[in-house]
């Protein structure tokens, strides 16, 4: 088991604590994570087992991080190029503010074990954590680093393959604007 898998689990076995969730909602999340990849709490949210809150709420009170409404924070140019897309989106974060060579990072999950470390190798930047629900942290990933039109090329014919596995037919070319 990975240093992020143990911690995942003991971020779950928070939650079961505070009574947020049960042990039986966790063991079936789990399973769900196996199979798809996603972070326990992505998976908890996603159920509708527990809010975005409750996430929220668990990290605040139990890694001491400061909480921010994303929403409201207007999220400076300077910071958008300084740590790459990928990361953000993999770790559900968004860099919000520079001072010197620290950054300030709003996170929608709990941050994996040597993210901070990671950060400060890669990028020579100290990373300091504050929490937002994954909704805000998503909508402006979203919003800073649209991703590329490359990423889609394959998404209509994987469509269309499905569509036609279903039995119907798909002709593009007879679709109009109306």
């Amino acid at each position: 088991m990975t240093t992020a898998t143990r911690e995942r689990r003991l971020f779950a076995e928070i939650l079961i604590r505070e009574g947020i969730t049960s042990a039986d909602t966790v063991k079936k999340a789990l399973q769900i994570q196996s199979r798809t990849g996603e972070p326990i709490e992505e998976v908890l949210v996603q159920e509708g087992n527990v809010s975005e809150w409750d996430i929220a709420r668990t990290l605040v009170k139990h890694y001491k991080l400061p909480f921010i409404p994303l929403h409201r924070y207007a999220i400076l140019k300077e910071v958008i190029g300084l740590l790459p897309p990928q990361l953000l989106r993999e770790h559900s974060m968004i860099p919000m503010d520079r001072f010197g060579n620290t950054i300030t990072i709003a996170i929608g999950r709990n941050p994996e074990p040597g993210l901070k470390e990671h950060i400060l190798e890669a990028h020579g930047l100290h990373a300091s954590f504050f929490v937002a629900t994954l909704t805000d942290v998503t909508n402006a990933i979203n919003l800073h680093y649209p991703r590329p039109f490359s990423e889609f090329d394959g998404l209509l014919t994987d469509v269309k393959q499905s569509f036609k596995q279903l039995g119907g037919e798909w002709d593009l070319a007879s679709e109009t604007d109306e």
